[in-house]
């Protein structure tokens, strides 16, 4: 093993910390801006280890949230259908990119979980931002452990923890009805 793959581990530690406290926040500029940092982060660990098809995927996923957090920002009521306009533009980025990096089956993985993640970030309520990030975080353990990104696994793996709790701590499970209360 080499520096290359201590350094990647290390990268992974660090977004173990930052997802699980952004799937917390309830507002989601909050989730945003922390996207656009996991994303950039995932990205370089990705890359150290040779897994192309995920940091094209989280470059371009660090690129679409800081587009669509300026959109919320700037576009008022415009917004909504500003970033429908986009959806299928980053759809077909996630896709065009994933077919020219392709190596292995695994790489189709990372593009389901693109996919997952524009239908994500395009939410504009932080409990269907949840309900979408969960499965992409799931998806993403298999992708991180046919890359070797084993820090990664634990930082999906407990994004996909912390987003449960969350789910139960602010009642959006489908059982949980917050009607009544």
């Amino acid at each position: 093993m080499n520096i290359s793959f201590f350094l990647a581990q290390a990268i992974g530690l660090l977004t173990t910390v930052i997802a699980i406290i952004s799937v917390q926040f309830k507002n989601v500029k909050l989730i945003l801006i922390s996207q656009i940092i996991l994303n950039l982060l995932v990205a370089a660990n990705f890359a150290l280890l040779g897994g192309l098809s995920g940091a094209w995927i989280c470059i371009l996923a660090a690129v679409q949230t800081a587009i669509t957090f300026f959109i919320e920002q700037y576009c008022g009521d415009k917004a909504t259908r500003i970033r429908n306009i986009l959806l299928p533009f980053f759809a077909a980025g996630y896709v065009i990119g994933t077919v020219i990096v392709y190596k292995d089956w695994n790489d189709i993985v990372s593009c389901v979980c693109a996919i997952l993640y524009v239908i994500a970030i395009l939410q504009t309520e932080s409990s269907k931002y949840r309900k979408v990030i969960i499965l992409n975080a799931l998806l993403w353990v298999i992708y991180d452990f046919t890359t070797m990104a084993y820090t990664s696994i634990l930082t999906h793996g407990l994004e996909a923890v912390s987003i449960f709790i969350a789910m139960i701590r602010l009642k959006e499970l489908p059982w949980m009805s917050k009607k009544g209360k």
